[in-house]
């Protein structure tokens, strides 16, 4: 007697059952032995470094460097009838020519966040102490007090002052006042240019020795 229809079916889709599960066993066991590829290495980035045009830069313990191994980014120089000076990213010096015999006692240095007074006393003639920079002046911006202070040295041992003044020529001493800069904006830093001392230095009496092009290096 011939099998009956739903019999048939029966069979036929039990056996379509039975190859699919083997079927999916086989893709299984496939994606299972599939060796999974080792991740390509990533190419190192290439190092930029910060364009030259910016002046300002956010300051973190690990950047900033000291200021003996800082490369001036700009600078400066300048004289007048009565000091010179020179300038580069963190500092500025001031020369001033004195008397050969002037001592340390002679000077009185006060420094103040924004101006500074300097004076010297005659070291023989027992004159009034001589003014060399007025207290109520505006510098042309602030500066760190912990970073100023001065220096006194024969003429002939004054390096920058010596080559761009000639001072010590005729046995004079050379007082150095170095100024540190407050690059300082808040939690940022700009290396900015002051281009000289005193923030009226374009209309002073004392800018009679402005810089120029022409001035010894």
């Amino acid at each position: 007697q011939p099998p009956s229809l739903s019999v048939l079916l029966f069979a036929a889709t039990f056996s379509l059952a039975s190859v699919s599960r083997s079927h999916a066993c086989v893709v299984s066991s496939l994606a299972v032995a599939r060796p999974r590829p080792s991740p390509r290495p990533s190419r190192p980035c290439a190092f930029l470094p910060a364009a030259t045009s910016s002046r300002v830069r956010r300051r973190t313990f690990e950047d900033t460097p000291p200021p003996s191994s800082a490369t001036a980014l700009f600078g400066g120089r300048g004289r007048t009838s009565s000091y010179a000076w020179t300038e580069d990213t963190f500092h500025l010096e001031i020369y001033f020519p004195v008397p050969a015999g002037t001592s340390g006692k002679d000077v009185t240095f006060a420094p103040h966040l924004e101006h500074v007074g300097l004076t010297l006393a005659s070291p023989s003639d027992g004159a009034a102490p001589r003014m060399l920079m007025d207290p109520s002046r505006p510098l042309r911006g602030k500066i760190v007090l912990d970073g100023c202070y001065w220096t006194l040295t024969d003429g002939g041992e004054a390096e920058g002052a010596f080559d761009l003044t000639d001072y010590g020529a005729d046995g004079r001493r050379v007082l150095t006042v170095i100024l540190e800069k407050d690059n300082m904006r808040g939690e940022m830093e700009v290396d900015e240019d002051w281009g000289g001392i005193y923030e009226d230095q374009n209309v002073a009496g004392d800018n009679v020795g402005a810089p120029s092009a022409e001035d010894a290096v």
